[in-house]
């Protein structure tokens, strides 16, 4: 809805006082990739990535988008071409935005 930067602001918020929950990094994460910021997006997502207890659904499908906006651009697309592979409901997303990456490069 558009509300990306009041959610980025909310979340910060609420990991001042609570640094350790993963979902509020999770989201914020996600907040940044909204937002394009690929930079905050991705060192958010990364941390949430490095908790092997915590893997939430879809965190490699944000990940890939992240490294995307920051500029990695070869890293996103081997995210997305790893994510590709997978039996996993965005394999198809994964595919198609790794293509249409490609053929603008």
């Amino acid at each position: 809805q558009g509300r990306c930067a009041y959610t980025v602001r909310r979340l910060q918020i609420s990991l001042d006082q609570d640094p350790d929950d993963l979902l509020a990094v999770y989201y914020l994460g996600l907040a940044n990739v909204c937002l394009r910021n690929g930079r905050e997006a991705l060192s958010a997502l990364r941390e949430v990535a490095t908790d092997e207890k915590y893997p939430p659904f879809g965190l490699q499908w944000w990940l890939a988008q992240a490294q995307l906006l920051d500029g990695r651009i070869d890293e996103g697309l081997a995210t997305l071409d790893a994510l590709a592979t997978e039996e996993h409901p965005r394999a198809s997303y994964a595919r198609t935005l790794a293509t249409k990456v490609r053929d603008q490069r």
